[in-house]
Parts: structure tokens; C-alpha cells; sequence
């Protein structure tokens, strides 16, 4: 059943070879997240995997043995103790407080420099410095381009495999969620529901000529997805106070601000 998986995660891994950005010695390297602590047993054995240089897919479902646990990985972009920690004892931030009452949290060491998200967050879907998967930045040069023009980073520039292309072969379906860099959504057991979907001012960055697609995987979840699209300058605030905690104060700010968004 999982032989087509296996033999599409050989062929991205080939792929990735091909650019020269597969290295069979890994370094230690530090991860910044606030990550569940199974996400991290699970990348270490990624890890000591290709360090006994397995060098295909097949190779690492081999010689690694699953754990059979089931992993929710949130990312919270910027988000810090020194913020969340005297919101809880306020008594906000319910569902969070749950997560880390049940769980384990800890101030994780961040790769320098921290001024690229894109480069940090594809560190922890693929366990790899920013130096091995290839997304330093935002932006790339074009070499299409006369003035190599720059244009957005996207999934194709990643030169190593992330968790969704390494999960299908054990036979372990994922579903992703506006992760950094994972345009155009490519092929998994799951699904992939790209960081352009609810982006669309990202799209000012591609050359001229290209036409959105790839949006999610299944492609069908885009129009699926479409009447759940909000304008973010005209928010649905009933719906935002279903679901988190604002103040009076917070709330006719959020009312200021889109209104000033819909002028400009």
C-alpha cells in the first residue's frame, strides 16, 4: 500500500541529492521552538539515522523503529514565557496552560541570526541548519531574472526532506498547516495546506506570468478551503471573540486598526 509513497520520498530525496544539499555527516546544530518533547525524539532519530548515513528513504524506515505516538506540533511565531506565563496567572490563555500543565515547556536556544523566521522554522521541519536545507531568507535572487529580481522563498528551495516527506513511508499520514516556505504544497500521506493560501499579498514577489496553484495537497482542499478566507483588514470579530480573549480595550483597537487598513 505504501510502496508508491516510498518510491515518491526516494524520488524527492534524489531530487534533493541532485542539488548537492544532501550531506551524509551532520553536525550538532540547535533548534529554536517552543516544540512538544515527542517532535524532538522523533527529529533525533531522523538524526542518528543519517548519521549511520542512510542514504535513501527505504534505508531509514529500516533502521528506525516507530514509536506508534500520535504528535501535535503548534508553532507560535514570537511568541514568549515573558508574556505567556503572566497571562495564565491572570487566568487567560486557558487551552495553552492545559498544553503545557500536560506536557513539558522550556526557553530553547535560537539559531543566529533570528532575523529570518523562514530560515528557523524549516530548521525544525527538517532538522537541519539553515546552511544544509537552504532557506536563509525571505527573499532569493531570480537567476531568470536580467536584474535577478528577488523573488519569495518557497518550497522548492529547501534542498533537504522536512517531516512530511520522511512521515508517509512509515505509513504515518501529517497534515500541515501555513508553514513557513511550503509553497507549492507538495505530495504527502496527508495533507499540506501552504503558507500562500491566507497570504495572497505574498504573490506581488512572483514573476510575472505565474499562476497560483499548488495552494494546498489535495489541490481540491483550495476551493474546499475558499469561503473560510477572511479579509484581514475586515475581520469577522464575532467569530474572533468566539475565540480568543479580548478586552474592551484590545477590541475597539482591532476595530481602529481595520478601519484604517480599509482606508489606506
Amino acid at each position: 500500500m505504501f510502496e508508491p509513497l516510498l518510491k515518491t520520498g526516494q524520488q524527492t530525496l534524489k531530487n534533493k541529492k541532485s542539488s548537492g544539499a544532501l550531506h551524509r555527516h551532520t553536525k550538532d546544530q540547535s533548534i529554536c521552538a517552543i516544540i512538544i518533547i515527542t517532535i524532538v525524539v522523533f527529529l533525533c532519530s531522523v538524526y542518528a539515522c543519517s548519521r549511520h548515513q542512510a542514504s535513501s528513504i527505504e534505508e531509514l524506515v529500516k533502521e528506525t523503529h516507530p514509536s506508534n505516538l500520535k504528535i501535535l506540533l503548534v508553532g507560535l511565531d514570537g511568541a514568549t514565557f515573558s508574556v505567556i506565563k503572566p497571562m495564565i496567572k491572570e487566568g487567560r490563555l486557558s487551552q495553552l496552560k492545559k498544553l503545557m500543565d500536560g506536557g513539558v515547556q522550556g526557553i530553547l536556544k535560537s539559531q543566529e541570526p533570528t532575523i529570518s523566521p523562514a530560515a528557523i522554522w524549516t530548521s525544525i521541519v527538517t532538522g537541519r541548519d539553515r546552511k544544509d536545507h537552504g532557506i536563509d531568507f525571505f527573499l532569493v535572487s531570480d537567476p531568470e531574472s536580467p536584474n535577478k529580481k528577488p523573488r519569495l522563498m518557497n518550497s522548492g528551495h529547501r534542498k533537504t526532506l522536512a517531516i512530511w516527506n520522511i512521515l508517509g513511508p512509515f505509513a504515518k499520514s501529517s497534515g500541515f498547516i501555513g508553514w513557513w516556505a511550503s509553497w507549492p504544497a507538495e505530495k504527502v500521506y496527508g495533507w499540506i495546506i501552504s503558507s500562500y493560501l491566507a497570504h495572497d499579498n505574498f504573490l506581488k514577489w512572483l514573476p510575472k506570468g505565474i499562476i497560483r496553484h499548488d495552494l494546498t495537497y489535495p489541490a481540491a482542499l483550495t476551493n474546499e478551503l475558499q469561503p473560510f478566507m477572511v479579509n484581514p483588514m475586515d475581520p469577522p470579530l464575532e467569530e474572533m471573540c468566539a475565540l480568543v480573549e479580548l478586552t474592551q480595550e484590545e477590541l475597539e483597537q482591532v476595530k481602529a486598526e481595520s478601519k484604517e487598513g480599509v482606508r489606506s
